[in-house]
């Protein structure tokens, strides 16, 4: 089994927090790819392809994201 060039099949979901720097997390908007490699984007299933970018209507402070393996990473995003 191979990776495609961007590697997006191996997450399984993303958080942005657009309230808070750290302390209890606050899910502004947030995408889920199911076991069949669907996209649930904020609770509603998508149709068509997901282009692994998440939009927020004011500036996102942190990312959260969990790949397959169920592994999570927290990142912030004020000092990129």
């Amino acid at each position: 089994m191979g990776l495609s060039a961007d590697g997006l099949e191996c997450i399984e979901w993303l958080s942005l927090d657009c309230v808070a720097l750290d302390g209890p997390w606050h899910s502004s908007v947030e995408a889920k790819i199911d076991s069949k490699n669907r996209l649930i984007l904020n609770g509603i299933r998508q149709t068509g392809r997901w282009d692994g970018s998440l939009l927020c209507a004011s500036t996102p402070k942190r990312l959260r994201l969990r790949n397959v393996a169920g592994d999570e990473l927290i990142i912030s995003l004020l000092n990129l």
